[in-house]
């Protein structure tokens, strides 16, 4: 009959309980924003990069972009990752593991796909630029937000991103340049080669506007 000392059952609990946690730990998820780790719960502010002033109204092109990447230490692990928009929140978008989505505002999109220890960035940003698809927005004047769950190994982990502004901005700011060459987007944002027909971005320099090719 084997007989366990005081000391070889606390040991033996000691090590249960080590390979608990590591098991544990290898099944959890690392999530930064650029570079800089998130906590669960957390708000992430994110600065607004002006891309290019419109040549009409105050309005302009603006970008945020929180570099969400998501990594995990087992190897590879499924995810589902759900964005929510602000009941005041245009122009979002969740662009992985392929498509992309843009929730309406107050709306959620889902996205399910695989993780491992390299960071995955989530393809999260928001795009704003003035023209009749933003006719409840002629400037983008107030905070807007966004709700990030992940669902993992029978966990979640929620944070929000705030898409800030920037102060005191002005078209003063962005300078012209008539040499350079155009460059052209269609309006969710998306680099065009050789436009067709429809309303396109043209970007000039520092400046951008909407032009209609017929």
């Amino acid at each position: 009959m084997i007989k366990f000392t005081q000391e070889k059952i606390k040991w033996a609990l000691v090590v249960a309980l080590a390979v608990i946690s590591n098991a544990a730990m290898a099944q959890d998820i690392k999530v930064t924003s650029k570079g800089n780790a998130v906590a669960n719960n957390q708000v992430v502010e994110t600065p607004c990069d002006v891309e290019d002033y419109t040549e009409y109204g105050a309005g302009c092109f603006y970008r945020w972009d929180p570099e969400i990447e998501v990594s995990t230490e087992s190897g590879e692990m499924p995810i589902t990752v759900t964005l929510t928009a602000g009941e005041n929140t245009y122009g979002t978008q969740l662009c992985w593991p392929m498509n992309c989505q843009a929730p309406e505002p107050g709306k959620s999109v889902t996205s399910t796909g695989t993780i491992g220890t390299t960071p995955s960035n989530l393809q999260i940003h928001r795009d704003f630029l003035p023209s009749e698809e933003f006719e409840n927005e002629e400037k983008p004047t107030k905070v807007k937000d966004i709700k990030v769950k992940i669902d993992y190994a029978s966990k979640s982990f929620e944070f929000t991103v705030k898409f800030m502004l920037p102060e005191n901005t002005a078209v003063s700011e962005i300078s012209n340049d008539s040499n350079a060459i155009p460059v052209y987007y269609s309006i969710d944002g998306t680099k065009v080669e050789n436009p067709g027909k429809g309303l396109f971005i043209v970007k000039k320099g520092n400046k951008a506007k909407l032009e209609l090719f017929n």
